[in-house]
């Protein structure tokens, strides 16, 4: 892969579509950034990047390591809803991201593992941290990506990076991938207003699910509230 800079060529991505964003080569974490603009914030949508997060963090309190300067895609967007955004948010967006990727590269052997980790094979690529805030009226959902794009940690033996599947990537490339990411989170946003998955969204989370190699058995059907059905019993999504 040749020489690139991801959080350059995602912030001015962002400027030439005309994406409200934020930018710092180096911050703490970007979802706490956007979650202390919270009440400042007027846009529907706001988008804040790094090149270097010094405390990214993970679900369940994991850290999320970068593991070099501008080579990963560092990012939180930040999103204003009309009510609560509902559980089954994580699940949604975790198909959105897969199918962002999948629809740019689909060459690459994609898949999800539950509750939504995005994976390359039976390594992990990229992940999400769902975050949500509401005061009064004001609700926003914000929805942390870590995308390892040139590196990977290499203290992580199950980890990757796009790299290492597709070494010729370019900025034009790049920017597709984004406008794609951008299309399936601003499609996901009503969806998460619901305590429900509609049809679509859990028959195409099944089979990106299914996809993923490492699975002791495979996912028979997943309900409308999310819940993992095999044929050993049901795995309710809360409990991932």
């Amino acid at each position: 892969m040749g020489e690139i800079n991801i959080a350059k060529w995602t912030s001015d991505w962002a400027s030439q579509t005309q994406t409200s964003y934020w930018f710092e080569n180096t911050t703490t974490s970007t979802n706490d950034v956007a979650k202390q603009e919270f009440l400042r914030i007027n846009e529907p949508l706001k988008l804040y990047v790094c090149g270097f997060q010094t405390a990214g963090r993970g679900r369940d309190n994991n850290t999320w390591v970068t593991p070099a300067e501008n080579a990963s895609l560092l990012c939180s967007w930040s999103l204003a809803m009309v009510s609560p955004p509902q559980h089954i948010s994580a699940p949604r967006l975790g198909l959105g991201l897969f199918q962002s990727a999948q629809q740019t590269w689909p060459q690459i052997d994609f898949n999800l593992k539950a509750p939504n980790d995005l994976y390359i094979g039976s390594k992990k690529v990229a992940g999400l941290l769902l975050e949500s805030q509401s005061q009064g009226a004001s609700h926003r959902l914000i929805v942390g990506i870590g995308f390892n794009v040139a590196s990977h940690p290499e203290q992580i033996p199950e980890s990757t990076h796009l790299g290492e599947f597709h070494s010729t990537l370019s900025e034009l490339e790049w920017t597709q991938f984004l406008s794609a990411l951008k299309h399936e989170i601003i499609d996901a946003q009503k969806d998460c207003l619901h305590p429900h998955l509609g049809d679509g969204p859990r028959r195409r989370l099944l089979e990106a699910l299914n996809k993923h190699p490492l699975l002791s058995e495979p996912y028979i059907d997943i309900s409308e509230h999310a819940d993992l059905v095999t044929g050993s019993g049901i795995v309710p999504w809360a409990t991932l």
